[in-house]
């Protein structure tokens, strides 16, 4: 699923160093040599926070803060720091002052965006995220920055949720907004099949085992209303799970990870979940954390919540915790996923357009009209239930034509031709046949002769 995951940027550049002694301890008698020192320090500390030795970078970074607090970059790294082992204000403290100077590095303002939102305050990291990206509009990551500041901008500052939402025991109408799809009872246990990834660069064996887990979790926060099988017959499965090192293979690379689904009235009949190997950002290394949250996140998604958790200490928010901590499941995520599979999710698009096609088949093109404009209703983007509902008034004029209602009849002709104006397809030439025919029918030779001339290109 599209998900944004935001990968918090090290800034690297390497500072000017002379004095060389170990940390703290060592008394400096002049500024020069204290600041020399803090950017020793600093230097020292950016390959442990790109390897994710986050302890190690804090003590380093605490201790060149202590012998000289002045320099933007510091502070933004050990805010990062803080940030990564889910110090949040502390994080915020340092990043708000990394930013407070007029050599702020662009990418302070991106992590201090991040801090925000990981707190809730959606409207200061709508505003720093903002700065970021005026400072730096033609960064490698501008592309993925703006997208997750929409996804934030629609979530939170369009819906008038400035702040985080209040608490609430699930998110499943958030998580279903678009799409209610789950695994029907008939299907249990679903059938896993996991392939491996021995052969995929940056694999590790440890991750499949992180995968394992995501479903054992999952399955176990249902209370038993979802069953898990892991099988070795890669043609008689449910759900199918692959790893990839090549970014392409994701619908958002920021992600780190995609879970293709397919459905029908029934529910999920089938899914394909991918899986990256390596880090979208190029500054930070993948850790066991961070492939044990995506793992959950898209497994999520396979279950059937499809949509996203609007609390970011959900694993189906839509971007990872910026902390870098072993992925557990929220009680809202257990709560969600356990009303998935107890309620009635009601008709969607999928349902509707599934009962006016087999209205159609018994030649009852009034109910599938029906069925279908419901089916719009729920989801106006679907061009499926429109194509099909174009389909269903041509027939059903059609049939009222040869009953001798022709004005009712061109009716549903008007309809039919409206729906193509929006989204042309291989429904208007025979459309626009059969509506000039009874036009010449009604004695409208020249409404029928403006129609064809309108719809030349077609015809």
């Amino acid at each position: 699923m599209k998900i944004f995951n935001l990968s918090i940027i090290i800034a690297f550049s390497v500072l000017v160093s002379y004095v060389k002694t170990s940390v703290a301890q060592v008394p400096f008698n002049s500024l020069e040599e204290r600041k020399h020192e803090s950017i020793r320090l600093y230097n020292q500390s950016v390959k442990s926070l790109m390897d994710g030795d986050y302890e190690k970078s804090l003590e380093l970074l605490k201790a060149a803060c202590e012998l000289d607090d002045s320099h933007p970059l510091i502070q933004n790294n050990y805010g990062l720091a803080l940030l990564k082992v889910g110090r949040n204000d502390e994080a915020l403290e340092h990043l708000l002052k990394a930013t407070s100077f007029d050599n702020a590095p662009a990418i302070a303002w991106l992590n201090l965006g991040n801090a925000y939102e990981t707190t809730g305050q959606y409207k200061k990291a709508v505003e720093s995220f903002e700065k970021y990206l005026a400072d730096a509009p033609t960064s490698p990551d501008a592309a993925k920055i703006r997208a997750h500041l929409g996804l934030v901008q629609k979530e939170f500052i369009n819906t008038n949720q400035s702040e985080k939402p209040a608490s609430v025991e699930d998110y499943l109408d958030a998580a279903t907004k678009k799409v209610k799809l789950r695994w029907a009872v008939s299907s249990m246990p679903i059938k896993v099949y996991m392939e491996k990834g021995d052969d995929v660069p940056g694999f590790k064996p440890e991750y499949a085992l992180l995968l394992k887990q995501a479903f054992d979790d999952w399955q176990s926060a249902s209370g038993g209303k979802v069953s898990i099988v892991f099988v070795t017959d890669k043609n008689n499965t449910d759900i199918t799970t692959h790893w990839s090192n090549d970014l392409n293979q994701v619908v958002s690379a920021a992600e780190g990870g995609d879970a293709k689904y397919h459905g029908t009235s029934k529910g999920l009949t089938n899914v394909s979940i991918t899986l990256l190997t390596v880090n979208p950002s190029s500054t930070m290394k993948l850790t066991p954390n961070t492939v044990s949250w995506i793992a959950h996140h898209e497994v999520g998604h396979a279950l059937g919540l499809l949509g996203h958790s609007p609390d970011i200490k959900d694993i189906m928010y839509f971007s990872s915790p910026h902390a870098d901590k072993p992925a557990v499941l929220s009680q809202r995520d257990v709560q969600t996923i356990i009303k998935l599979y107890s309620v009635d999710l009601g008709p969607t698009a999928l349902t509707l357009n599934d009962e006016g096609i087999e209205a159609q088949k018994r030649g009852d093109s009034e109910l599938a009209i029906k069925k279908y404009r419901e089916a719009l209703t729920l989801d106006p983007s679907d061009t499926i239930p429109s194509r099909n509902l174009i389909r269903a008034e041509s027939a059903f004029a059609i049939d009222l034509i040869k009953r001798g209602n022709l004005h009712e009849g061109e009716t549903h002709f008007k309809e039919a031709l409206a729906l193509e104006d929006k989204a042309p397809d291989e429904n208007l030439k025979p459309l626009i046949k059969n509506y000039s025919r009874l036009l010449r029918m009604m004695h409208r030779d020249n409404e029928a002769e403006m129609l064809s001339a309108r719809y030349k290109d077609a015809l």
